[in-house]
C-alpha cells in the first residue's frame, strides 16, 4: 500500500515536471516573439492580436474541448495494460467534441464577422477570422490523440508536440511581420493555422510511428454509433462542458467587455500587460493545477484495495499540495512586493519608450497585486 502511495505521488511530480518543462519552452519562445512583435506593432494592431484574436481561438477551443478533457480523464486502473475498454471508450467520447467544436467555431466566426459590419466582412480582418475558424477546426481533430496521451501519461510526447508547434508559430509570425507582405491580421491568423497544423501532424506522426501494427491505433479512429453517448463519460463530459462556459466567462470576461466598449489602443495596452503579467501564472501555476487535477482525480477514482485507505491517500497527497500552495504564495508575494515599483523600468527595457510612456506601467503595477 505504501509503495502504491509513493508511486502515485511520484507520478504527480513527474507530471508536473513534464508540464512545467512544456510551459517553460513554450512561454520562453512566445515571450521572446511577443517582445519583438510588440516593438514592431503599434498598440492598436497589438490589441487585435493579443485580445481579439486570442479571445476567438481561446473561447472556441475552451468551450469545445475543456469539458471532454476533464470528463475523459480516467482512473489508474482504467488505463492499465489489458484493460483498454474504458480507454477506448474515452477516445470515442472525445470525438464528439470535434463536430461540436466545429459548430461553435462557425457560430463564433460568423458572429464576429457580422459584428464588424457588412462593409468590412470581406476585408483582411474578416478573412483572418475565417482562417482562425479553420485553425481551431483542425486543432480539434487532434483532441482524441491528446486524450489518449493524457490517460497514458505520455507527457514527453505532449511536450515535444506543443514545443514544436509553438516554435513554428512564433518563427512564422515574426518572419511574416518582418517581411511586411501581408496585413497584420492575416499574419496572426496564418501563424495560428501553422500552430494547429503542427499539433495535428505531430500527434498523427507519433501514433503512426510508435503504435503501428498494434491494436490501439485503430482505436484512435472514430466509430459511428450512439453507444458512446450513453456512457457515463459522455454525461460527465457534458456536465464539465456546461461548467466550462462559466469558467470561460470568469477567465476571459474582462477581454469580452474590452472588445465591446474599448478602443483597439486600450486593448493593446491591456493585452501587453496581460501577456507579461500572467507569464509566471501560466508557466508555474497552470502546470501545478493540471498535475494536481490528474493526481487527485486518479486517487479519487481508485478502487478500494488498489491503493491504501482514503486516510492514507490523503496523507500521501498532503505534502504535495502543501508544497504547491507554498510555492504559489511565495511567487505571488514577490511580485506583489516589487512589481509596482519596477514595472516602468521593465517595460522600457523590453518594449521601448512607446510602451513605457503609455498607461501600461500603471496597469502592470496593479496587475501584480492581482
Amino acid at each position: 500500500d505504501t509503495m502504491g502511495d509513493e508511486v502515485g505521488t511520484n507520478v504527480a511530480w513527474r507530471s508536473f515536471g513534464y508540464l512545467f518543462a512544456s510551459q517553460v519552452i513554450a512561454r520562453t519562445v512566445t515571450f521572446t516573439v511577443n517582445v519583438l512583435v510588440a516593438r514592431t506593432l503599434a498598440p492598436d494592431d497589438y490589441g487585435v492580436y493579443a485580445v481579439q484574436f486570442h479571445l476567438i481561438t481561446t473561447g472556441v477551443l475552451f468551450v469545445a474541448r475543456e469539458g471532454f478533457r476533464r470528463g475523459c480523464l480516467l482512473s489508474e486502473q482504467d488505463t492499465k495494460i489489458g484493460n483498454g475498454k474504458k480507454l477506448k471508450q474515452a477516445v470515442q467520447v472525445s470525438w464528439f467534441c470535434v463536430p461540436y467544436g466545429w459548430i461553435v467555431s462557425w457560430m463564433v466566426c460568423k458572429s464576429v464577422v457580422g459584428w464588424r459590419g457588412v462593409a468590412q466582412a470581406q476585408d483582411d480582418y474578416g478573412n483572418a477570422v475565417r482562417w482562425l475558424g479553420v485553425a481551431t477546426a483542425l486543432e480539434l481533430i487532434s483532441e482524441p490523440a491528446y486524450i489518449l496521451i493524457q490517460n497514458m501519461m505520455l507527457f514527453k510526447v505532449r511536450v515535444a508536440v506543443e514545443a514544436a508547434a509553438t516554435v513554428a508559430k512564433s518563427v512564422l509570425l515574426y518572419t511574416m511581420l518582418a517581411a511586411g507582405v501581408w496585413s497584420t491580421a492575416t499574419v496572426f491568423a496564418l501563424a495560428q493555422l501553422a500552430f494547429s497544423l503542427c499539433v495535428l501532424v505531430g500527434h498523427a506522426l507519433f501514433f503512426t510511428a510508435s503504435l503501428k501494427g498494434r491494436s490501439m491505433l485503430p482505436d484512435l479512429l472514430p466509430c459511428f454509433g450512439l453507444a458512446p453517448l450513453r456512457s457515463s463519460l459522455s454525461r460527465l463530459s457534458l456536465i464539465f462542458t456546461i461548467q466550462s462556459l462559466e469558467k470561460l466567462v470568469l477567465a476571459e470576461g474582462e477581454k469580452m467587455v474590452m472588445v465591446m466598449v474599448q478602443s483597439n489602443y486600450d486593448q493593446g495596452v491591456y493585452g501587453l500587460v496581460s501577456n507579461l503579467g500572467s507569464l509566471v501564472v501560466r508557466t508555474l501555476f497552470q502546470p501545478f493545477e493540471e498535475a494536481a487535477f490528474t493526481s487527485f482525480r486518479k486517487y479519487s477514482c481508485a478502487e478500494r484495495g488498489e491503493y491504501a485507505s482514503k486516510t492514507r491517500m490523503a496523507e500521501s497527497v498532503r505534502p504535495l499540495l502543501a508544497v504547491m500552495l507554498r510555492a504559489m504564495l511565495l511567487v505571488g508575494s514577490i511580485f506583489a512586493t516589487f512589481g509596482p515599483s519596477y514595472s516602468r523600468l521593465l517595460l522600457h527595457i523590453l518594449y521601448g519608450s512607446t510602451w513605457s510612456t503609455s498607461e501600461a506601467p500603471a496597469v502592470l503595477g496593479q496587475y501584480c497585486f492581482y
